[in-house]
């Protein structure tokens, strides 16, 4: 609503909050906002340093130099974690199982409770899973 060009009195009035209320939303935000973008410069210099390095060692790595091929290695691991390409993927442990029963010739809803018990532990919203 700042941004729309309300005054602070106008959207207290509106959204029927307090002006101290707003300001400090208001600032909360803006830190974070200075943070993330101090966070993302951060990223794209690592970023452009593991570049100028990768391309620094990558001519001997493919002449078979082995120190700079596992230094080369070493760089795009770090590159990955930088940009989140090694995030853990979630698997549909469900599927998998019904898909298993089916090509074994079980009936996957007596599959899924025994396959259900022998899963440890709690799913990412702190439930066990359940075949069901």
């Amino acid at each position: 609503m700042r941004m729309a060009g309300n005054t602070l009195d106008e959207i207290s009035k509106k959204i029927q909050v307090p002006i101290g209320t707003i300001k400090s939303d208001m600032h909360r935000e803006l830190n974070e906002i200075d943070i993330t973008r101090q966070l993302e410069s951060e990223v794209i210099i690592d970023l452009a340093r593991l570049e100028r390095l990768l391309r620094s060692f990558w001519a001997r790595a493919m002449e078979g130099d082995i120190e700079s091929g596992q230094f080369c290695l070493k760089i795009l691991e770090r590159k990955s974690k930088l940009l989140g390409l090694d995030a853990p993927k979630r698997v549909d442990v469900r599927a998998l199982v019904v898909e298993w029963a089916v090509k074994e010739g079980f009936d996957p809803e007596d599959v899924l409770p025994i396959a259900a018990n022998l899963i440890p532990g709690p799913d990412t919203n702190g439930h066990r899973w359940h075949g069901a």
